[in-house]
Protein backbone atom coordinates (compact mmCIF):
# COMPACT_ATOMS: atom_id res chain seq x y z
CA UNK A 1 0.00 0.00 0.00
CA UNK A 2 1.30 3.16 -0.87
CA UNK A 3 1.42 6.10 1.47
CA UNK A 4 2.46 10.11 0.98
CA UNK A 5 3.76 11.59 4.08
CA UNK A 6 4.45 15.33 4.38
CA UNK A 7 7.68 15.87 6.48
CA UNK A 8 9.82 18.47 8.17
CA UNK A 9 13.58 17.96 7.57
CA UNK A 10 15.48 20.50 10.34
CA UNK A 11 18.39 21.68 8.66
CA UNK A 12 20.46 23.15 11.15
CA UNK A 13 21.36 20.83 13.92
CA UNK A 14 21.46 17.08 13.12
CA UNK A 15 18.91 16.89 10.55
CA UNK A 16 16.01 15.27 12.01
CA UNK A 17 12.68 14.35 10.10
CA UNK A 18 9.55 14.74 11.31
CA UNK A 19 6.63 13.47 10.02
CA UNK A 20 3.71 16.08 10.21
CA UNK A 21 1.05 14.06 7.86
CA UNK A 22 0.23 10.67 6.20
CA UNK A 23 -2.27 10.69 2.93
CA UNK A 24 -3.53 7.97 0.95
CA UNK A 25 -3.11 10.29 -2.14
CA UNK A 26 -0.25 12.51 -3.78
CA UNK A 27 -2.52 15.20 -4.89
CA UNK A 28 -3.76 15.31 -1.41
CA UNK A 29 -0.13 15.59 0.38
CA UNK A 30 0.51 18.46 -1.99
CA UNK A 31 -2.60 20.38 -0.90
CA UNK A 32 -1.88 19.97 2.86
CA UNK A 33 1.81 20.77 2.59
CA UNK A 34 0.99 24.64 2.26
CA UNK A 35 -1.45 24.57 5.27
CA UNK A 36 1.06 22.39 7.39
CA UNK A 37 4.04 24.55 6.96
CA UNK A 38 1.19 27.82 7.92
CA UNK A 39 0.44 25.73 10.80
CA UNK A 40 3.78 25.25 12.08
CA UNK A 41 4.92 29.44 11.63
CA UNK A 42 1.18 30.01 13.71
CA UNK A 43 2.63 27.57 16.44
CA UNK A 44 5.52 29.82 16.17
CA UNK A 45 4.49 33.44 15.67
CA UNK A 46 0.85 33.46 15.66
CA UNK A 47 -1.81 34.30 13.12
CA UNK A 48 -0.76 37.45 12.20
CA UNK A 49 3.02 35.70 11.52
CA UNK A 50 1.05 33.45 9.24
CA UNK A 51 -0.57 35.81 7.36
CA UNK A 52 2.49 37.29 6.35
CA UNK A 53 4.27 34.35 6.00
CA UNK A 54 4.81 33.26 2.47
CA UNK A 55 7.72 35.40 0.93
CA UNK A 56 8.05 34.04 -2.71
CA UNK A 57 8.00 36.97 -4.29
CA UNK A 58 11.09 38.52 -2.31
CA UNK A 59 14.43 37.59 -2.38
CA UNK A 60 16.70 36.31 0.98
CA UNK A 61 18.16 39.69 1.43
CA UNK A 62 15.11 41.50 0.96
CA UNK A 63 13.52 39.90 3.57
CA UNK A 64 16.12 40.75 6.08
CA UNK A 65 16.01 44.29 5.32
CA UNK A 66 12.28 45.14 5.13
CA UNK A 67 11.70 46.86 8.36
CA UNK A 68 7.76 45.60 8.04
CA UNK A 69 8.60 42.12 8.49
CA UNK A 70 9.32 41.41 12.18
CA UNK A 71 11.40 38.80 13.18
CA UNK A 72 9.88 34.95 13.19
CA UNK A 73 9.73 32.35 10.54
CA UNK A 74 9.29 32.91 6.88
CA UNK A 75 8.60 30.52 3.92
CA UNK A 76 9.44 30.41 0.31
CA UNK A 77 8.00 27.72 -1.89
CA UNK A 78 10.15 26.66 -4.88
CA UNK A 79 9.45 23.28 -6.98
CA UNK A 80 7.17 21.67 -4.07
CA UNK A 81 9.46 21.66 -1.30
CA UNK A 82 8.79 24.45 1.17
CA UNK A 83 11.58 26.45 2.92
CA UNK A 84 11.61 27.46 6.14
CA UNK A 85 13.88 31.19 6.93
CA UNK A 86 13.89 32.49 10.64
CA UNK A 87 14.52 36.20 10.71
CA UNK A 88 16.43 37.16 14.15
CA UNK A 89 17.60 40.95 15.43
CA UNK A 90 20.67 41.28 17.18
CA UNK A 91 22.74 44.06 18.83
CA UNK A 92 25.77 44.85 16.85
CA UNK A 93 28.38 47.60 18.00
CA UNK A 94 30.33 48.56 20.82
CA UNK A 95 30.18 52.65 21.19
CA UNK A 96 26.49 52.97 19.18
CA UNK A 97 24.37 50.32 19.48
CA UNK A 98 22.64 48.90 16.07
CA UNK A 99 20.08 46.69 15.28
CA UNK A 100 21.16 44.08 12.66
CA UNK A 101 18.69 41.34 11.00
CA UNK A 102 19.74 37.94 9.88
CA UNK A 103 17.89 35.32 8.15
CA UNK A 104 18.89 31.86 8.01
CA UNK A 105 17.21 28.65 6.89
CA UNK A 106 16.03 26.16 9.45
CA UNK A 107 14.09 23.50 8.02
CA UNK A 108 12.23 22.05 4.87
CA UNK A 109 8.96 20.66 4.51
CA UNK A 110 8.32 18.25 1.61
CA UNK A 111 6.79 15.30 0.74
CA UNK A 112 8.02 12.01 -0.19
CA UNK A 113 5.75 8.33 -1.18
CA UNK A 114 6.44 5.66 0.78
CA UNK A 115 5.24 1.63 -0.74
CA UNK A 116 4.29 0.00 2.59
CA UNK A 117 3.46 -3.68 3.00
CA UNK A 118 1.16 -4.50 5.79
CA UNK A 119 1.73 -8.15 6.88
CA UNK A 120 -1.82 -10.16 6.72
CA UNK A 121 -2.24 -10.50 10.23
CA UNK A 122 -2.03 -6.44 11.08
CA UNK A 123 -4.33 -5.48 8.03
CA UNK A 124 -7.56 -4.63 9.32
CA UNK A 125 -8.58 -6.68 6.14
CA UNK A 126 -10.99 -4.17 4.73
CA UNK A 127 -9.62 -4.51 1.32
CA UNK A 128 -9.82 -8.25 1.12
CA UNK A 129 -12.95 -9.97 -0.16
CA UNK A 130 -13.79 -13.00 2.26
CA UNK A 131 -16.57 -15.94 1.77
CA UNK A 132 -19.13 -16.11 3.84
CA UNK A 133 -18.78 -19.33 5.29
CA UNK A 134 -21.13 -21.09 8.16
CA UNK A 135 -19.92 -23.33 10.30
CA UNK A 136 -22.58 -25.46 12.26
CA UNK A 137 -21.11 -26.65 15.87
CA UNK A 138 -22.83 -29.32 17.33
CA UNK A 139 -22.51 -29.00 20.80
CA UNK A 140 -23.00 -32.42 22.72
CA UNK A 141 -25.91 -32.65 25.48
CA UNK A 142 -24.70 -33.70 28.69
CA UNK A 143 -26.78 -36.64 30.17
CA UNK A 144 -26.94 -37.35 33.97
CA UNK A 145 -26.21 -40.79 35.64
CA UNK A 146 -29.91 -41.82 35.31
CA UNK A 147 -30.46 -40.89 31.43
CA UNK A 148 -27.66 -42.69 30.56
CA UNK A 149 -28.08 -45.76 32.76
CA UNK A 150 -31.70 -45.82 31.04
CA UNK A 151 -30.82 -45.71 27.47
CA UNK A 152 -28.36 -48.49 28.07
CA UNK A 153 -31.03 -50.65 29.55
CA UNK A 154 -33.39 -49.82 26.47
CA UNK A 155 -31.01 -50.97 24.14
CA UNK A 156 -31.44 -54.47 25.21
CA UNK A 157 -27.67 -54.97 25.17
CA UNK A 158 -27.29 -57.13 28.49
CA UNK A 159 -23.68 -56.56 28.69
CA UNK A 160 -22.86 -52.56 29.05
CA UNK A 161 -20.21 -52.44 31.13
CA UNK A 162 -21.70 -52.81 34.45
CA UNK A 163 -19.20 -55.64 36.82
CA UNK A 164 -20.62 -57.05 39.85
CA UNK A 165 -19.24 -55.94 43.11
CA UNK A 166 -19.25 -57.36 46.84
CA UNK A 167 -20.98 -55.02 49.00
CA UNK A 168 -19.97 -57.15 52.78
CA UNK A 169 -22.62 -55.42 54.61
CA UNK A 170 -21.71 -55.56 59.14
Amino acid sequence: MKFYLVFLQNTTKDGNIVIKGRFESNEEAKTQLTQIALDHVRADGGDRQASVAFQNDKSLEEISTDINLNPGLYLKENDGIIEVYEKTAKEVGYLMSNIKYFIEKIAVFSTTEIDFEVPERFSCGCNVKKSAKVVKQTIPRKYTFLEQLSSLLKSGNKNFGLKPTNIAHS
